[in-house]
């Protein structure tokens, strides 16, 4: 602070002095001018006349009293005809700067005439000196004035500003909020002086108060935050104790993955797929799909779901350790719809039994539960998808039905365990005449069997030798009129080459075959081949 005080000062002091001195210089040039004019006034008449008059002396005695004067440093008179002669008191005139030259003209009545120069050197050098003395004297007194009032300055900034700043940092370097008691920051002697100082103390005193008060509400938020925090924990310690024993106790196969490879799993996923403890880890579930292909498809399927924010369910057959597969259904999630890079989360549930069993309801509900051979209802799919597949193309296809001969008086004599026997006897028969995967036997109805057979133009000698393989059964029935042993007959359709091919029609034609069959004394085989242009 006195430094700058000081600086400030000395800057002020010194464009003051300059100022002054500057003046003052330019006042000692105007004297100076004036003197010099007062010399041309006064001198030159006499010197013209002591020069026109050569009186030497008087010239001296002239020239003497001009440099005589403080004003001038020296004088030089020139006369003769081109001023060759010259008379000078005093520094040498050759060479110098600021010379003063003034014609002398001696007047001879009628006329002026020019006798010579009176050359002046101005003393220069006195007024610099002047202006140096002058300038010792201002700084002297200036830097004196200027030290005093800083001084007086600096005492009077440090009682009324800097005494009652250091008094409130002093105060207030101490001050903590929430400590016990309030600063005084605001003293008797702010409230008189009803300052700038006072206000800013009252106002840090106002600060002061609500930062305490601030700080006290803070510690109790603080407070009631930690324990607000420490109930919330604990509470999720517990939730995640609960999904721990959930997750390890749950017979459903969880496991988290992350691309497609397992992060962890809990003991079912493991047991369900036959690895131990932790062997899953970090493995990518590859491992667990019976083919690459098998694993690249089931991705094609599950991603769109995922990345759409859904949760895919589906069944797939999956691969255990011994190299054995059971089948699951599965459910993918992602853990963050927004963020697929952190992962899913994958359960599992064993269907294998479940869907053996629904295979082996399917299949009993497609088998006739006497013969094993195919059922009506199975008849009935297979003929539909024949019938469309044969108009489409205008390929061939055949259907027949066949009738065991005297059935019911076979029943009545030898009883129905015997009928039932002698009913699946003949449906093997009829079973391992089918040699092509899309040739179907079916039980049509009590002893009436049916026979499809699509691409077949002419399925006589087939049936005919069908026909000879039930009587070569050589299961007895005496009461019989067709012969003494189980025979059968046969009523058949052949259609070709027609865009209409219809069920119910090609039924209809295949039981009049039967009953012409039965007409003309069973135990035989009648075939209509139709046409394109009849059917």
């Amino acid at each position: 602070m006195l430094a700058w005080v000081l600086l400030i000062s000395a800057i002020n002091a010194v464009l003051a002095t300059s100022v002054q001195l500057y003046l003052d210089y330019r006042r000692d040039l105007a004297d100076l001018e004036e003197h010099l004019n007062f010399v041309r006034d006064s001198h030159l008449q006499g010197l013209a006349a002591a020069a026109w008059n050569f009186d030497r002396p008087l010239v001296e005695a002239q020239l003497k009293g001009l440099v005589g004067s403080p004003w001038v440093a020296a004088a030089e008179l020139r006369y003769g005809r081109t001023d060759e002669q010259r008379l000078a008191i005093g520094e040498s005139l050759d060479g110098k700067e600021g010379v003063k030259a003034f014609p002398l003209e001696y007047d001879l009545g009628p006329r002026t005439v020019v006798v010579g120069q009176l050359r002046v050197l101005p003393n220069l050098a006195l007024v610099y000196q002047r202006t140096l003395d002058r300038g010792l004297i201002v700084v002297l007194t200036q830097g004196v004035k200027a030290f005093v009032f800083s001084i007086a300055l600096l005492w009077l900034f440090h009682w009324l500003v800097t005494r009652r700043l250091t008094r409130l940092s002093t105060l207030l370097s101490g001050f903590s909020p929430g400590a016990a008691g309030l600063l005084p920051l605001v003293t008797e002697e702010d409230r008189r002086a009803n300052d700038e100082l006072s206000v800013l103390a009252g106002t840090l005193e106002d600060a002061q108060t609500r930062l305490d008060a601030y700080q006290r509400q803070e510690i109790a938020l603080r407070e009631a935050l930690e324990d607000e925090v420490a109930r919330r924990t604990l509470h999720l310690d517990q939730a995640l104790l609960e999904q721990q024993a959930i997750f390890d106790n749950s017979l459903t196969g969880i496991a988290f993955i992350r691309q497609r490879v397992i992060l962890r799993c809990n003991a079912s996923f493991e047991q369900m797929f036959g690895y131990g403890p932790r062997e899953l880890t970090g493995k990518s579930t590859r491992v667990i799909f019976t083919s690459d292909k098998a694993f690249e498809q089931e991705a094609s399927f599950f991603m769109p779901v995922l990345l759409r924010g859904g949760t895919y369910v589906g069944d797939c057959e999956l691969l255990r350790k011994d190299g054995r597969t059971r089948w699951f259904t599965l459910q993918f999630k992602l853990l963050d719809v927004d963020d697929p890079e952190q992962g899913a989360v994958l359960t599992l549930h064993d269907i294998t039994v479940r869907r053996d069993a629904e295979q082996a309801l399917e299949r009993l509900a497609r088998l006739d539960g006497l013969t094993g051979i195919a059922n009506r209802r199975t008849l009935d799919e297979a003929l539909r998808v024949a019938c469309r597949k044969a108009s489409r193309d205008r390929s061939p296809l055949s259907v027949a039905l066949l009738d065991v001969d005297f059935f019911k008086p076979f029943n009545d004599h030898y009883g129905h365990a015997a009928g039932d026997t002698a009913l699946c006897s003949v449906a093997d028969v009829l079973q391992s005449a089918m040699r092509r995967p899309y040739d179907l036997a079916a039980r049509y109805g009590g002893e009436e069997f049916a026979i499809l057979l699509p691409a077949c133009e002419d399925p006589a000698p087939l049936l005919e030798q069908l026909r000879q393989a039930v009587v070569a059964l050589a299961i007895p029935h005496g009461h019989s009129q067709a012969g003494t042993v189980v025979s059968v007959s046969i009523g058949a359709v052949s259609v070709s080459g027609t865009d209409r091919c219809e069920p119910g029609d090609l039924l209809a034609t295949a039981d009049a075959m039967l009953y012409r069959a039965k007409e003309e004394g069973r135990n035989r085989v009648v075939c209509q081949l139709m046409p394109a242009e009849v059917a």
